[in-house]
């Protein structure tokens, strides 16, 4: 077992890199992960979570991340806009 989940992006906010998708989940889940990036240059497509916490904090950072992703604010500002000019 480890204290850290290694969190793949997911594919509609890889363009945002690892340092761009953890600003918007602390903006918007109100959860800070470490950006995969610095742990290497091949690490920008992950995140990296600590389980350091217990259990109720833990699940509720998940139940934050959850949220966000199946939200209406799922995609990025530039993806609505687009949407919006299709």
């Amino acid at each position: 077992a480890s204290m850290f989940m290694w969190a793949p992006i997911p594919q509609r906010f890889r363009h945002l890199g690892s340092v761009g998708f953890s600003k918007l989940l602390l903006e918007k889940a109100k959860v800070a992960v470490a950006p995969g990036l610095g742990f290497g240059e091949h690490g920008d497509e992950h995140v990296r979570i600590a389980l350091v916490e217990n259990n109720h904090r833990i699940r509720q950072a998940l139940r934050g991340i959850k949220a966000f992703l199946v939200g209406d604010n799922a995609a990025p500002a530039d993806e609505k806009q687009e949407a919006l000019n299709a």
